[in-house]
């Protein structure tokens, strides 16, 4: 798993309750503090927090709570919940499919993802969730660039 998606999650701090699920229709009633909201995980429109792009993985910590409890996702493989649709695949009760090429580096194609996952080698963009080798993204000449959504960020190992 990414640093960069586990410092989010824990950035993500959560004390909703869960009070009314509707498994069926993958719809739910959340309570945090004295504020009740509704959650539609087949549309992921969680109606406090914003809605983001299906491919983020910055969505919101009620969504990943829900997949994390409901549905038993495992802590490690909640960032591939966006890749080939694998959320609607878990509200089915399928397994999840996590393809070489949802994790190889998309300037050298080698894997950037699960073998041999070293952080200080590895950059993870949040908003499409591509993994890139730092010495790859370095020597591109796009450096700040996520090559595959064009979002800036700038990575920590770029800051050194």
């Amino acid at each position: 798993m990414s640093k960069e998606f586990i410092n989010y999650i824990d950035s993500l701090k959560d004390t909703s309750i869960i009070t009314r699920e509707n498994l069926k229709k993958h719809k739910f009633k959340l309570r945090e503090g004295i504020m009740t909201f509704d959650i539609d995980l087949k549309l992921l429109k969680c109606v406090l927090c914003k809605n983001v792009n299906t491919c983020s993985l910055k969505k919101c910590k009620h969504i990943y709570k829900l997949f994390e409890i409901i549905y038993k996702v495992p802590f490690e493989k909640l960032q591939f919940l966006w890749t080939n649709n694998n959320y609607l695949k878990v509200l089915k009760g399928e397994d999840m499919e996590i393809l070489p090429n949802d994790i190889e580096c998309p300037i050298c194609l080698d894997d950037a993802g699960l073998e041999g996952y070293r952080e200080n080698k590895v950059i993870h963009c949040l908003d499409c969730g591509k993994y890139y080798h730092n010495i790859c993204l370095s020597k591109s000449n796009k450096g700040i660039v996520c090559l595959n959504c064009t979002n800036n960020w700038l990575p920590d190992w770029m800051n050194d």
